[in-house]
């Protein structure tokens, strides 16, 4: 996709979400919301510019989503969450991710960490709510979940058959509104979206968006908190999750957490739906994001401040220097990212034996998933390994980090890596670094990184000491450690 069909794209997909006027249903159509340029998230527009559309499997795809629908209703019981026990009231609610089984019961939230147990310190009563997408079922995660001090739960897939049933008759009464819409339009880009948003409108991903919704409506309704905090990265269950609480519980403050990159065409985020379904204050992991979501035309008069983040608590490891110069390989947790960056690190492996190549995986991803799609990765060269070992120890052992859009990079820098962006051709680049003027190298073959390694090798470190300490500086601004006080000053704001 271009920049100019980018552009496109998201003027019209605002236009049909704000018109005539923003409602929950037509904000629960998550395709509506064009996130950024990463062409993860643009693949699903492709159709969208294309001259004739196959619909065919549209309709299948809908049923057998309803009786995949049916099927979780039934063996959850019509629970909508499972866990701890609640209070009968709270301060504050946070709604946060479980992503795998692993962080079932844990202490410290992944992405909140020690915030709500420190706001508990100051006498502040908090409950963390779960999005499961673990790909287990609750029931399933009860008997690893364990009191943790804050009360957790894990919101259910369901509502019960008769409350999913509910929510998407409503979604197919906003699709027939969307197709009459197209209907009465002028043949073109316009009318064409406003049809494929008719489809979406029906998909499973609007009908958990608007479940999500009538979950935090209820907890809301139940704990009446003061605050809700929410992760925020433009997606549209964020935005209905703070109608759902103003309504259930007006008054309540409703507060954004941006916790981890922004790219440079990020959209969705940066543009305001109306007061029903904007947080009254956003929230950011460091004075970077900060500065960036502060001077976005979008958001004018929604105030932003930093309150940093957990992942920045510890320090870099002292370098280790191991018999081999190592490049770390960080790509996210999407199977399509991983396989180009892993292939291109094998590339690069196959023409530079004396680097020695770390493959990351993302803590969402198991290696052995990405190995069963690409057989390169079934039997790694003798200079290329998996890693095992926790990332500061693969930071302090590494001279190079490889990445794409992962926000690891920005770790990886403050540790002294160097970054390799590997950009493709014909692709608006996804690069998070995209503001960082030195020290940053792109590659878009593998001839280009070893070039730069080369050149590294072969110059003395103290040259290259003022351009790393200016990157370093730069990620420093990028995450900033978390400072519950700001929290804190958010929630009794007013």
């Amino acid at each position: 996709m271009t920049e100019s069909e980018f552009r496109l794209l998201t003027r019209v997909c605002d236009d049909i979400l704000l018109a005539p006027e923003p409602t929950v249903d037509r904000i629960g159509i998550g395709w509506l919301h064009v996130l950024r340029e990463h062409p993860h998230n643009l693949a699903q527009y492709s159709e969208l510019f294309q001259d004739k559309p196959d619909r065919s499997a549209g309709w299948f795809r809908r049923m057998a989503e309803v009786m995949l629908q049916v099927a979780r209703a039934l063996r959850e019981g019509g629970r909508w969450f499972f866990g701890d026990e609640m209070p009968k009231s709270a301060d504050v609610l946070f709604v946060s991710h479980l992503l795998n089984e692993a962080q079932a019961g844990l202490r410290d939230d992944f992405y909140y960490s020690e915030l709500p147990a420190r706001l508990a310190s100051r006498g502040k009563t908090c409950v963390v709510a779960l999005l499961n997408q673990s790909g287990r079922s609750p029931r399933s995660l009860l008997s690893k979940w364990m009191a943790a001090g804050i009360p957790r739960i894990l919101l259910s897939s369901t509502i019960g058959l008769r409350g999913d049933l509910a929510l998407r008759r409503r979604l197919i009464r906003e699709s027939l509104r969307l197709r009459s819409e197209a209907e009465a339009a002028v043949p073109g880009f316009h009318r064409h979206a406003l049809l494929l948003a008719s489809g979406h409108a029906r998909s499973m991903t609007s009908v958990s968006n608007l479940r999500i919704g009538e979950q935090i409506g209820a907890l809301v309704r139940r704990l009446r908190p003061k605050a809700i905090v929410v992760t925020y990265e433009g997606h549209a269950w964020e935005r209905l999750a703070f109608a759902a609480a103003r309504r259930a519980h007006p008054g309540v403050r409703c507060i954004g957490y941006h916790h981890t990159v922004l790219f440079q065409r990020q959209h969705a985020l940066k543009r305001r739906l109306g007061p029903e379904f904007d947080p009254d204050i956003i929230l950011t992991a460091g004075s970077a994001t900060r500065d960036q979501l502060a001077q976005a035309p979008g958001l004018k008069e929604i105030p932003v401040a930093v309150l940093g983040t957990h992942r920045r608590a510890s320090t870099p490891l002292p370098r280790l220097r191991d018999e081999s110069p190592t490049c770390l390989v960080i790509p996210e947790g999407l199977a399509g990212e991983c396989i180009f960056l892993f292939d291109f690190a094998l590339a690069c492996a196959k023409l530079a034996p004396a680097i020695r190549f770390v493959l990351r995986m993302h803590p969402v991803l198991p290696f052995a998933s990405i190995a069963a799609l690409d057989p390169r990765l079934g039997a790694l060269p003798e200079n290329v390994k998996l890693s095992e070992a926790p990332i500061a120890e693969d930071f302090a052992r590494s001279r190079w980090a490889l990445y794409r859009g992962s926000s690891a990079v920005v770790h990886a820098v403050l540790a002294g890596l160097r970054p390799v962006y590997v950009s493709r051709q014909d692709e608006m680049s996804i690069d998070p670094l995209h503001q960082l003027t030195s020290w940053r190298s792109v590659a878009e073959t593998p001839n280009d990184f070893l070039r730069q390694a080369n050149s590294d090798m072969g110059t003395d470190q103290d040259s290259l000491v003022s351009k790393e300490r200016s990157a370093i500086r730069y990620c420093e601004s990028y995450f900033t450690p978390d400072d519950v006080a700001v929290l804190e000053s958010a929630i009794d704001f007013g």
